[in-house]
């Protein structure tokens, strides 16, 4: 979410270039330090000067004797101290499917470069009974669906904490959405002393009968993706969605038993920034709300959100759905006027207008989310979002001049400056293993039960 002022471009890096490892890392650090105080919004709002300095001297210092990849972790250590999730380490681990094509405007974030962390051939998410594999390559299709319960010496329990120093979070949502990527990373895990072989890592699971089994994982390499479907490749911030696995012919979807046209519908679209249904057995509009972005081939936000609420004009429609997840932000301001006057449409009567936020419900989509509850009658299921509403407007990528690292920061003002809430649901609902692997969506259930 750009702050909408005039961006002064990042320092100079020339200065910073160095051909000596070393100094190239400490030049790094340095580049790093002096745009963070530069230019973020708010530095010290969390963590005190001193502990940042420390922090900074103490890994200048160690440079010599540390790793390349011990360097990158304590990069993160120290960006994180921030307590900001708009500041950010990015391009430290590679968890794409594919390559990015450059073209995409993803690709100023996410070009990664050679040596940026990788992933093990598999994806999994936190729910309320563990860590479950919900993706995997087709050479690994036998640990879809299962719980994973151990990798090295530790538990998945024990390296979510061991992790969370490195993750840039402000609530417990964020550790629970990212720590599933940083969980599965072999330069992470060896460098936290939880794997003696990257390349080999034993890794043991347990199937929906209680019975485990092990498997020696070898890292995935996204470079073996087709340049066709690296080109067709499209983006989504639900790695639940069996849609994002099935369009690379390299991997699987832990919902492989279920067809297409039965998928849930918070899996069915993800690709789509907004779109709706009709569910006339319930008289509820369904809305499902992606990216704070207006579409670059389609109907703008404005124009769908008309065209929306006509629909339920013209209908027998008693329920409104509005289904934030999944959406991580954009440009809040594409539909600030829309949520602010959804309070004079007839729908918005108590027990008839509902809004679904989880722990991916970032940036642009949690002002939405207050827009929402401050102009509206409608109750909020699901999960916390994901960051506080103290947080801050972020900038373009700042590349770091030698290792090709790079980070956000937190630019602006606070965007709610009088307060460091989280916008929670009135009623919680979380999801299990069994309600996932079954197609369910016990949220939108509630809901329609209501």
């Amino acid at each position: 979410m750009e702050y909408e002022s005039d961006w002064d471009e990042p320092l100079d890096p020339t200065p910073y270039l160095s051909d000596d490892r070393d100094e190239a890392w400490r030049n790094d650090l340095k580049y790093m330090e002096d745009n963070l105080r530069a230019f973020h919004g708010d530095l010290f709002y969390e963590m005190s000067e001193q502990d940042f300095d420390n922090a900074v001297s103490t890994l200048h210092d160690a440079i010599p004797s540390l790793t390349d990849s011990e360097i990158k972790i304590e990069f993160s250590k120290i960006i994180a101290m921030i307590g900001d999730t708009h500041t950010r380490l990015i391009r430290l681990l590679n968890s794409f499917l594919a390559p990015i094509d450059p073209s995409h405007e993803l690709s100023k974030y996410f070009q990664y470069p050679e040596h940026a962390f990788r992933t093990y051939p598999i994806r999994a998410y936190w729910f309320t009974d563990g860590l479950f594999v919900v993706g995997s390559t087709k050479e690994h299709t036998e640990t879809l669906g299962t719980r994973i319960v151990q990798i090295g010496n530790k538990t998945p329990e024990e390296i979510k904490e061991l992790v969370r120093p490195l993750i840039s979070h402000s609530t417990e949502e964020v550790i629970a959405s990212a720590s599933p990527t940083y969980i599965i990373s072999p330069e992470i895990l060896h460098t936290l002393g939880i794997i003696d072989d990257m390349e080999n890592a034993l890794f043991t699971f347990e199937d929906s009968e209680g019975n485990t089994f092990q498997l020696n994982l070898s890292p995935y390499d996204p470079s073996l993706v087709s340049e066709e479907n690296i080109k067709s490749q499209k983006f989504s911030t639900s790695g639940l969605s069996p849609l994002t696995y099935k369009q690379n012919p390299l991997w699987e979807t832990a919902l492989m038993h279920i067809e297409e046209d039965s998928y849930p519908l918070y899996l069915k679209n993800p690709f789509s920034n907004y779109w709706f249904e009709y569910l006339e057995d319930y008289k509820t509009v369904y809305f499902q709300f992606n990216m704070v972005i207006d579409m670059p081939e389609g109907k703008s936000f404005s124009s769908f959100f008309k065209e929306m609420l006509d629909f339920i004009d013209k209908n027998d429609v008693d329920k409104l759905v509005m289904d934030f997840r999944f959406n991580g932000g954009g440009n809040f301001r594409i539909a600030e006027s829309q949520f602010k006057n959804l309070g004079k449409h007839r729908i918005n009567k108590e027990g008839q207008i509902f809004t679904i936020i989880s722990r991916h419900t970032g940036s642009a989509c949690i002002v939405s989310s207050v827009f929402v509850r401050e102009n509206t009658n409608s109750l909020f299921f699901g999960e916390g979002v994901s960051d506080t509403l103290d947080m801050y407007y972020d900038n373009p990528a700042i590349d770091l001049p030698n290792s090709k690292l790079g980070f956000v920061l937190g630019y602006g003002p606070h965007i709610f400056p009088d307060t460091d809430e989280q916008i929670l649901p009135d009623v919680e609902v979380k999801m299990s293993s069994e309600d996932y692997l079954s197609g369910r969506d016990v949220v939108l259930e509630r809901i329609l039960a209501y």
